[in-house]
């Protein structure tokens, strides 16, 4: 089974929730309006959602996914990229956490990279009028 065949269906039924006040649960593919007024409210054309943990998929210790998500807010910052603390959960089990970042006025071809720097396998990338969506980084088997 391929990469994505395999996580796929996880990643589509995880909760991506962005940090803010207050915090706004996204799911792929769902429009959510709080997140449509809180970026026409800042005039916001595009976001991201990016973890630098657990490359490929592959549960890291916590120490190594610690010195990565310093790493990637050093990165955003010296962008000059606003981000927000925010999290991938799996909801039908709980079992997988994983810190990221939702960060804003990223064009899709810079966040492309810099999830694939990252080593992931996929992202969540939404503009100010769409419902947030997976970008997969990885070609399907054929």
């Amino acid at each position: 089974m391929d990469i994505r065949t395999k996580y796929e269906k996880l990643y589509k039924a995880a909760t991506y929730k962005i940090h803010s006040v207050p915090p706004i649960p996204l799911k792929i593919d769902e429009r959510n309006p709080e997140l449509v007024k809180l970026m026409k409210k800042h005039q916001l054309k595009n976001a991201a959602i990016i973890t630098p943990c657990n490359p490929g998929s592959c549960k890291m210790p916590m120490d190594y996914n610690e010195r990565r998500i310093e790493f990637f807010k050093e990165i955003l910052e010296q962008r000059k990229y606003f981000y927000l603390p925010a999290d991938n959960c799996d909801k039908e089990t709980g079992h997988w956490h994983e810190p990221s970042f939702w960060i804003t006025d990223i064009r899709l071809p810079e966040a492309k990279q810099l999830a694939i720097d990252f080593g992931q396998n996929a992202f969540v990338y939404t503009t100010s009028y769409a419902a947030p969506r997976l970008i997969w980084l990885i070609k399907e088997k054929r």
